[in-house]
């Protein structure tokens, strides 16, 4: 069975022109942190996931740490329960959620990317799907958007082929706003 011989972590940061709004956070800048495992068999998995400009360097520690773990242990491709209750056990002093349940959740991802690719099946085939087409959605639609901005976005992701968009609800001026925002 292939294990897990390298793992890297690799961020790209995307500041942003004017910070972004939810209902909770105004965000300044977004991190991908994108892991990448290689098997001994040359196949090489990957998983992604976001920070913001709050949290940055705690994810990147916690993925540290998640890398260390992995390495030290000879983790096949397809042991991914296990990983996570090994993990679990090992930071249970530090919570098994937030932080190291996302180091958990990025590696797992990489684990079954990998576990893929080394079948040669595509990833949803893993798990039982039989679909050819995957319905997406954009995402989008910050509460920190005029009505303007909000308009390009979705018309945007009209032109690109998307059928359907997400929009944050949670404005200031309450549900009327956020029905007001939706038409």
């Amino acid at each position: 069975m292939p294990r897990i011989v390298d793992f890297r972590i690799h961020t790209a940061t995307s500041r942003e022109s004017k910070p972004i709004a939810d209902a909770t956070h105004t965000i300044s800048e977004i991190s991908f942190f994108v892991v990448e495992l290689d098997l001994d068999t040359g196949e090489r998995g990957q998983g992604y996931l976001l920070a913001f400009d709050y949290s940055r360097e705690a994810v990147r520690g916690t993925l540290r740490d998640m890398r260390n773990f992995v390495l030290a242990r000879p983790y096949e491709a397809h042991e991914t329960l296990r990983l996570l209750e090994d993990w679990d056990a090992a930071t249970e002093y530090f919570g098994t959620r937030g932080l190291q349940r996302w180091a958990g959740a990025v590696t797992n991802l990489a684990m079954w990317d990998a576990w893929a690719r080394h079948l040669r099946v595509p990833i949803g085939k893993l798990f039982g799907s039989n679909a050819s087409r995957i319905p997406l959605y954009g995402s989008g639609g910050w509460l920190s958007y005029s009505l303007e901005e909000l308009l390009e976005e979705v018309q945007d992701y009209k032109k690109r082929g998307f059928r359907a968009v997400k929009i944050k609800v949670g404005a200031k001026g309450g549900i009327e706003e956020d029905i007001h925002r939706l038409r």
